[in-house]
């Protein structure tokens, strides 16, 4: 049996890894690149609203007729403030025009100013030394109105060159924004079509890896008998040892694709919630964008669930429950779907009640995804109808029957195999290939059984079998699906501290960006781990966000060493990190993580857990050294 190089996943791996930095890298140009289009869009707003202020102060401080005929010092006094105002309106149109090209037109008009200056004082003297006739034929000169049309002219000119310049600038930023979205949606694309090739090599390489070194030992046992105790327990150490690499696997190449898919959706979501709001158009491919990542995203962790399954590492946990209120909660879940196609679903009535032994999770998990596809590919105002009855003693039987086009014989033989999606790839339907391969394991786990009937024009039925119980059930607490909305801070409040320690600089750009829009809070940063434990010692934040794969040394070693400290044991720290493995996290909240948030983030979850965070840093720093010291 030939071997599959031992380098070739790694390699993958690689391309991937360099493709995530260039997404990352590209993304974090553009955003800046915007950033300075914005603020010298907006550097020209101000120059050209400083330029009309001074043009009308320009025209208040021509009193020199009225102040001639009446006499009344109110007109003096007016010319004296405004003499002051455009003094100092021309030192700020020098400082904000200091990085433009053409201060030509404003240095003519500073020089027009100071010889009017000069001569508006030269006729106040005349008229305190009651010198009224000099004042009057100096005033009624050509030369003194011609000062004031040049000066009018070329403020004009000015201000014709600032509103060319807005023009321009407007145009580069809408340039900007339109390369971040082609940047965006070309990587989602890229990172999309790299993780599925990924995700099917990965797959199929550790089953036929497996499948063959179980066989070889196999076939060695029974070659052996006198050695067969012997020879089994090496090949269950082997398989183990099989299995523990490729879980290793998987979890380095869930790392590598939810790095890309942190700096698109994470973006994504960024420039959506955003002010001012996206356009029509540009709403539109955010949708897109944001549809495309989530839908990569359900991907990748469908495959990694049904590689813990067949590596025998997912365990189920079944317990009695009401089988009517998971069907309530699943029905909540899939009836804004059902609403967009203008389906009609059905349950069983309230009275009718079974209690099944399954786990619950688990079984919200087919019983949705057997809902989404009788919603998906049905008609447009089809029906999904759901039923509940007794079949065999002790098993209670679910059906999901749709009003969709239904399967052909061949079609139906060929259910439950992954990445098999019976022609549907060809439409428009979106769709993985492995949601009912899933289901099928899962539903085995638990001991039941899946099956599904259908005919062409007809439709289809999906059905489980689960154990039924009598069993006293246990008390749930209602599920809190209201999506909160982050609120704006009163900008009054103490500002407060988060350390975000993070070599990536897309990631860190998201999260500055995120934190920008909290007015309560003041974001500062580390690029590893040594770094971040002495910004932790000497700033003294509230909360540290810490990602875990840093240079030098890991998260998980800077949190031990935080935790070890007088100084710093009291600040919650939170770990924003790519390793999504069930078996990661776990490990993560183990060593006293506050909470692990998984990349890519989703903003309203990543508020909620820094709101969180924030109350229970409040009440740990009461109790802290640093706090009884002061």
């Amino acid at each position: 049996m030939k071997k599959a190089p031992s380098g070739s996943g790694y390699r993958v791996v690689g391309f991937i890894s360099v493709a995530a930095l260039i997404v990352s890298l590209g993304a974090f140009w553009t955003f800046r690149q915007i950033q300075h289009a914005a603020d010298a869009r907006q550097q020209t707003y101000i120059v050209l609203t400083t330029a009309n202020k001074l043009l009308l102060e320009v025209q208040i401080s021509e009193p020199e007729r009225a102040y001639v005929l009446l006499q009344d010092p109110h007109f003096l006094s007016n010319y004296i403030a405004a003499r002051e105002n455009i003094r100092r309106l021309l030192k700020s149109l020098r400082v904000v025009t200091k990085n433009n090209n053409d201060p030509a037109n404003l240095n003519a008009v500073t020089a027009l100013i100071e010889i009017k200056k000069a001569k508006m004082k030269q006729i106040i003297d005349f008229l305190q030394n009651n010198q009224t006739l000099p004042a009057i034929l100096e005033i009624e000169s050509e030369q003194n109105q011609q000062l004031m049309s040049r000066i009018h002219f070329e403020m004009q000119a000015f201000m014709q060159y600032q509103e060319e310049l807005v023009i321009r600038r407007d145009a580069k930023f809408q340039a900007e924004m339109r390369l971040l979205f082609i940047f965006i949606v070309v990587g989602s694309v890229f990172a999309f079509v790299i993780a599925v090739v990924f995700v099917y090599f990965v797959y199929q390489q550790s089953q036929h890896r497996i499948k063959n070194l179980v066989f070889l030992k196999t076939q060695e046992l029974l070659a052996s008998q006198e050695r067969s105790n012997q020879q089994l327990q090496k090949m269950i150490a082997v398989a183990e040892k099989a299995n523990l690499a490729k879980s290793e696997f998987l979890s380095s190449m869930s790392h590598e694709l939810r790095t890309p898919l942190s700096a698109i959706l994470g973006f994504a979501q960024l420039i959506d919630s955003g002010t001012p709001e996206p356009s029509a158009a540009q709403k539109r491919s955010l949708d897109q964008i944001l549809q495309s990542g989530w839908y990569l995203l359900d991907l990748i962790n469908e495959i990694l669930d049904l590689a813990l399954i067949e590596s025998g590492r997912l365990s189920v946990s079944c317990e009695p429950m009401a089988l009517n209120d998971v069907l309530q909660e699943c029905r909540m879940m899939v009836e804004p779907k059902a609403l967009e196609r203008d389906i009609i679903l059905s349950f069983p009535p309230a009275y009718v009640s079974y209690t099944v032994h399954a786990d619950r999770t688990r079984l919200k998990q087919v019983i949705i995804n057997l809902l989404t596809n009788a919603i998906k590919y049905n008609v447009i105002g089809g029906k999904v109808i759901v039923d509940c009855k007794e079949c065999a003693p002790g098993y209670i039987h679910i059906s999901i029957k749709d009003t969709g086009e239904g399967l052909s014989p061949e079609q139906t033989a060929q259910l439950f195999q992954p990445f098999n999606r019976l022609g549907q790839e060809i439409k428009a339907t979106e769709g993985t290939g492995i949601g009912l391969v899933l289901s099928k394991r899962l539903i085995e786990l638990m001991e039941g059984t899946i099956g599904a009937d259908s005919m062409v024009g007809e439709g289809s039925v999906f059905w489980v079998e689960l154990k039924s119980t009598e069993a006293a059930l246990p008390v749930f607490a209602p599920n809190d699906t209201v999506k909160k909305i982050v609120t704006p801070v009163d900008a009054n409040m103490k500002k407060r501290t988060l350390l975000y320690v993070e070599d990536n600089p897309a990631n860190l750009m998201l999260i500055e960006d995120l934190v920008a829009r909290r007015l309560d809070l003041r974001l500062i940063s580390a690029r590893d781990g040594i770094q971040g434990i002495e910004m932790a010692r000497t700033e003294q934040p509230d909360i540290i966000l810490m990602d875990i794969n840093l240079p030098g040394i890991t998260g998980v070693k800077a949190l031990q060493i935080l935790q070890d400290d007088p100084l710093t044991m009291h600040i919650p720290v939170i770990a924003v990190s790519a390793n999504a493995m069930p078996r990661d996290i776990e490990k993560g909240l183990k060593a006293g993580f506050f909470r692990y948030l998984t990349k890519p983030i989703m903003v309203n979850s990543f508020m909620d857990t820094i709101d969180l965070a924030l109350k229970v840093a409040e009440t740990r720093a009461t109790n802290s050294p640093v706090e009884k010291a002061w």
